[in-house]
Order: C-alpha cells, then sequence, then structure tokens
C-alpha cells in the first residue's frame, strides 16, 4: 500500500494542481490571473463555467510575481474543443505579443523594454461554441517573450490571420518550439456552452461539482488597469466570423458533432471518477502508514 501511495500521490498532485484544461496540448502549474473587465468577470477557478455575453470583450491578464517593465510576454487563447473531420482540433482565438507589466497588469502594446517585436498577433474573437456541441474549454498560455522574437516562418499567417481559418489547427507547441518560447510561465482555463437551458444546467451542476462554481453570470473582483487600448475590439461581427469559420472548419463532421461532444462529457466525468479514485486510493493509504 505504501508503494501504491508513492505512485499515486504525483499523479494525484498533478490533478489537483494543473491550470491549463484538462488533455491540454501543455501542462502548466502556475495559475494566470485573468479578468473580462467589461463584465467585471474573473476566471476563477480554473475551468469556470462562463456565460458567453460575459467573455465577448478582450480579457485582462495579471503580469507574473517579480514583473518588470524591463520584460514582454505573449498570451495566447486558444479552444481545444473545435470538431473537425470527427476529431477535436484547435483555434487560435488570441495572440497578444509585446506586453508590458504596467500596475500589476499586461498592456497590449509596452514600450520603453527594449524588446518590442514586429509582431502583430492575433485580435481576440469571442468565445462561439457549436449549438449543441457541449462546453468548449478556452485555455490561456503567458510565455516570456524572448528578445528578438519573430514569427516563424510557417506560421505567418497567424499575424495577423486574413480570416478565421487561418486560426484552426493551430500548433501551440510547434509554435512555442519554432519561436524558442520555452515553457510557459502561467495558465488558465474557462468553458463556454452554446446550448439548451437542460444543457446549460446539467453543465453548471458538472462545474459546480469539478470546480466548486456553477455557470457564472457576474463575478466582481474589483478595479484594474484597462490593458485593451492596442487591441481590435471583439465586435458582434467578429464573433459572427469565428462561428461561421468554426461551421465551416467543421462541415465534414456535422454528423459526428452530437457523439464528439458526448465523448468530451464522457471523457470529463470519467476523469473525475478517476480523481476521485486516486483520491481514495491515496486517503487509504495514508491510513496504512
Amino acid at each position: 500500500m505504501k508503494n501504491s501511495y508513492t505512485i499515486l500521490a504525483p499523479l494525484v498532485l498533478a490533478l489537483a494542481t494543473a491550470q491549463s484544461a484538462p488533455d491540454f496540448y501543455i501542462e502548466v502549474e502556475n495559475n494566470l490571473r485573468v479578468l473580462y473587465e467589461a463584465s467585471n468577470t474573473e476566471v476563477t477557478p480554473p475551468g469556470v463555467l462562463l456565460a458567453r455575453d460575459l467573455v465577448l470583450e478582450p480579457p485582462t491578464a495579471f503580469a507574473p510575481q517579480g514583473a518588470t517593465n524591463a520584460e514582454e510576454y505573449i498570451l495566447f487563447m486558444i479552444d481545444q474543443d473545435v470538431p473537425r473531420n470527427g476529431s477535436r482540433v484547435a483555434l487560435l482565438h488570441y495572440f497578444a505579443p509585446n506586453l508590458l507589466s504596467t500596475n500589476a497588469t499586461l498592456a497590449l502594446e509596452g514600450a520603453g523594454s527594449g524588446n518590442e517585436s514586429t509582431a502583430v498577433g492575433a485580435s481576440y474573437i469571442p468565445p462561439t461554441p457549436p449549438g449543441g456541441d457541449g462546453p468548449h474549454r478556452y485555455t490561456f498560455l503567458l510565455y516570456a517573450q524572448p528578445n528578438n522574437f519573430t514569427i516563424p516562418a510557417e506560421y505567418t499567417s497567424i499575424s495577423p490571420p486574413n480570416s478565421t481559418a487561418d486560426r484552426v489547427g493551430f500548433d501551440i507547441v510547434g509554435f512555442a518550439e519554432a519561436a524558442g518560447l520555452g515553457q510557459p510561465l502561467a495558465a488558465n482555463y474557462l468553458r463556454v456552452l452554446n446550448g439548451t437551458a437542460e444543457e446549460t444546467s446539467s453543465a453548471a451542476t458538472a462545474s459546480a461539482t469539478s470546480t466548486g462554481s456553477a455557470i457564472v453570470s457576474t463575478s466582481a473582483t474589483g478595479p484594474a488597469a484597462s490593458t485593451t487600448s492596442g487591441a481590435t475590439s471583439a465586435s458582434e461581427t467578429a464573433s459572427e466570423s469565428a462561428g461561421s469559420a468554426t461551421s465551416s472548419a467543421a462541415t465534414s463532421a456535422t454528423s459526428t458533432a452530437g457523439n464528439g461532444a458526448a465523448s468530451v462529457r464522457v471523457h470529463n466525468s470519467l476523469t473525475e471518477l478517476m480523481a476521485g479514485l486516486l483520491l481514495g486510493v491515496v486517503g487509504a493509504g495514508m491510513f496504512m502508514l
């Protein structure tokens, strides 16, 4: 039993501390504070289920502890649950380089660090999952921006993207490796559902069970300095474009989208069950010590 405890303890710890979404391409343990100032809604706890109307405008990210105005950062927001050809692929919702720490928040266009890049990035597209496709998971990743940062040649289509289709299938692991970004400094994630009242209620119940928080309508967290001055504001037109492109990317998978959504929900339930079983085994192991 002691051996079981030794083996399972790291697994339970990883489940408890991961700040990126389950099954995301990169696992990150440090939490990134993210606030949607327009609706005064903070992304907490990680994985919180939010109403779409709360996340229409670009978010504010908070600087890591010890950040100075001599350092630049890059923020990504990625949906990992886009249906395509019977599987799930990534969609790049936000790519903001040249972030500079200003009063604990990250400004979209910093000046004076000497490390500014000519990279344009990709403007913010609000979460717009297909109707009836279940909750989608949107992970935020924060990287330190390396000196002389440039967009790798194979990824120039995303900075800026000519259409939402250019964002579909974005490979964050490949991009980070090609650009020399190293490991992410911090992460966070939220979920958004575009479903019926029954689906929303079911997802909210699952959210309350797994994260301790049901679907959020508002979340007062106190004021933070605005960081959207250099970005293209998200609009309903952009939102509709995102939904249209996502639907186009998933045309061949229309008949399987419902099954894919069910698979995601079942997987999440299995993950929660596994976590519960692991915790039970660990507890028994500690009792036997």
